[in-house]
């Protein structure tokens, strides 16, 4: 397993995951369609320059005196959770209606946020690479969001709590949880 990167740099990485939630939540006050083409755009232009940084060096070099405390070890030579992120938003804004996408896009980013800030300050079960406590804390924002948003039955919130806690927890490496959560709870909220 790489070395993590210090706590206050994941609690700053964390931060700028929930903004991410704060800004696409911005869907329910203004216009949705031309919100929804700048959120595309600006997932094109982080994309783009996270691909860049990877294939040429001088941009690699400016990429990490600007975002280099916020990049993990495993992210130096393959894209980071940010881009995941913003491609995982912006199809589940496509697939899915306004509320629906806020819903699953303020899981990634306030639910995941707060299961890696909760599981590296205070996780001490561990069940792979994540912690029972993390996990937890992952399953209690998810619930919060369903009910206090949407105002989802409380049980198929508790389903879906669960079901995106244990794909969370569960997900190989390789299957980036910012990009398959809010897919996969944009899914699970349309089918239930």
């Amino acid at each position: 397993m790489p070395e993590p990167i210090p706590y206050k740099n994941e609690v700053l990485r964390k931060a700028l995951h929930m903004l991410l939630s704060i800004a696409v939540f911005s869907l329910v006050i203004w216009e949705p369609k031309p919100l929804i083409i700048l959120f595309l755009v600006l997932t094109a232009i982080y994309l783009s320059i996270d691909i860049s940084r990877l294939k040429f060096q001088p941009v690699g070099v400016i990429y990490k005196k600007i975002f280099g405390i916020l990049v993990r070890n495993e992210e130096s030579s393959r894209l980071t959770g940010a881009s995941f992120a913003f491609v995982g938003a912006s199809i589940t804004l496509l697939l899915f209606d306004t509320v629906t996408a806020i819903s699953a896009i303020l899981i990634i980013g306030l639910s995941d946020a707060m299961a890696a800030i909760v599981g590296r300050k205070y996780g001490h079960t561990r069940i792979g690479r994540k912690s029972l406590e993390g996990s937890f804390a992952f399953f209690l924002v998810t619930l919060l969001i369903l009910y206090g948003y949407t105002g989802m039955d409380i049980s198929k919130g508790l389903i879906i709590s669960f079901a995106c806690t244990i794909l969370e927890l569960l997900l190989p490496e390789w299957l980036n949880d910012n990009f398959m959560i809010p897919i996969a709870a944009g899914l699970l909220i349309t089918i239930l």
